[in-house]
């Protein structure tokens, strides 16, 4: 019980972005209970992906067109701060997740396939992201066909045209 209370305690610390918690008898090593503060790392992805899942499909409708106050992953960055929640995509595939943002003058969506979904396939952007089909939540650049449930959450700065909002599709 006493353990459960501790992981509760920890999750939410978590949730607050206020990590330093380990599991008991955990070392101080990255990968040994405590999240690693590097982007990109397998300790990161594991500790910072259910976060962004559950902020990103936890935006309330009524926060469309509203700049976001970001959250605080392991990084200790606050991500998605000064971002503006465009919505999420309507008529999606089964398991497939989207969350359409506006960052830095640019729309980019981010997306994940939840376990068992069908491949889904990856435009490739033109411009200055050329030849780039998606990053990952880390930043990393991909060219991948398809997003398959074990990239995780990526990112991409070319989203299927009906994705996007009548305002940002005129643009």
């Amino acid at each position: 019980m006493k353990t459960k209370r501790l992981l509760l305690f920890c999750l939410a610390l978590g949730m607050l972005g206020l990590w330093g918690c380990r599991s008991p008898g955990a070392g101080s090593h990255p990968g040994k209970g405590a999240p690693s503060s590097i982007p990109g790392t397998p300790e990161w992805r594991e500790s910072s992906t259910p976060i962004v899942k559950e902020y990103l499909t936890t935006l309330p409708e009524d926060a469309i067109g509203s700049e976001l106050d970001g959250i605080r992953l392991s990084d200790g960055k606050r991500w998605f701060q000064g971002h503006t929640y465009l919505g999420r995509p309507g008529d999606l595939p089964p398991l497939l997740r989207a969350t359409v943002l506006r960052a830095e003058g640019r729309v980019v969506a981010f997306m994940w396939l939840e376990e068992g979904g069908e491949p889904f396939p990856l435009q490739q952007c033109e411009g200055e992201e050329s030849g780039i089909r998606a990053r990952s939540l880390a930043g990393e650049v991909h060219v991948w066909r398809s997003l398959r449930a074990e990239h995780g959450v990526i990112y991409t700065s070319c989203p299927p045209a009906h994705w996007l909002p009548a305002s940002e599709s005129e643009d």
